[in-house]
């Protein structure tokens, strides 16, 4: 009977090591949205997906990629999801360029904001950062970081928390030799958001 006793005492151990290992805290639950009405009317507070929204914006015109030309851009985001960096900055926040950027239309373009990701409403504990979110001209959703968090937005999905972690600082692409992309100081072969989620 001892035995037997040691055996299941075991097994129960095992049993609960297994389910805590299914709510690691190295997985996070995140939403997107194209936008804070989109948010709203999926039953969330629009409180917090304006604010959410908010805080994507903030990331976006901080850590958005800046390319040298609106054709780099748009070869990595696709004809028409890319403008002036200065622009949208002074959309975003309010600020006026200043002439000599007016006249010259901006030195730098990034991409639009099409949407945005936040923590989901059903894990609050789970903080995620706010993140705007770019569309690729392959068609899918990315991070400033290049992350990959699918084809279509307006639903909620378990991601590792490595993938969702924010850009705090904007890295300016430039188009290298044979279509490889070079970042000032960090050097890729592989396109813009080719990593990541499916």
């Amino acid at each position: 009977m001892r035995r037997s006793k040691k055996i299941s005492v075991t097994l129960t151990s095992g049993v609960v090591a297994v389910a805590m290992a299914g709510c690691s805290p190295e997985q996070v639950d995140i939403s997107t949205f194209t936008s804070a009405d989109q948010c709203a009317a999926m039953g969330n507070s629009i409180d917090a997906c304006e604010a959410s929204f908010a805080a994507a914006q903030e990331n976006h015109v901080q850590a958005a990629p800046r390319f040298e030309s609106r054709l780099d851009c748009e070869a990595e985001f696709g004809a028409q999801n890319c403008a002036p960096a200065e622009a949208q900055i002074a959309a975003m926040t309010g600020e006026e360029q200043p002439q000599q950027q007016q006249a010259s239309g901006g030195s730098f373009f990034m991409p639009l904001m099409l949407g945005y990701m936040m923590g989901s409403a059903l894990a609050p504990r789970q903080a995620v950062a706010a993140q705007p979110l770019y569309r690729t001209a392959g068609g899918n959703y990315t991070t400033p970081a290049g992350t990959n968090v699918g084809r279509s937005l307006g639903g909620t999905q378990t991601v590792a928390r490595s993938a969702v972690r924010p850009a705090t600082q904007a890295r300016t692409v430039s188009r290298g030799g044979f279509g490889s992309n070079q970042a000032r100081g960090v050097t890729s072969s592989r396109g813009y958001g080719s990593s990541g989620m499916g």
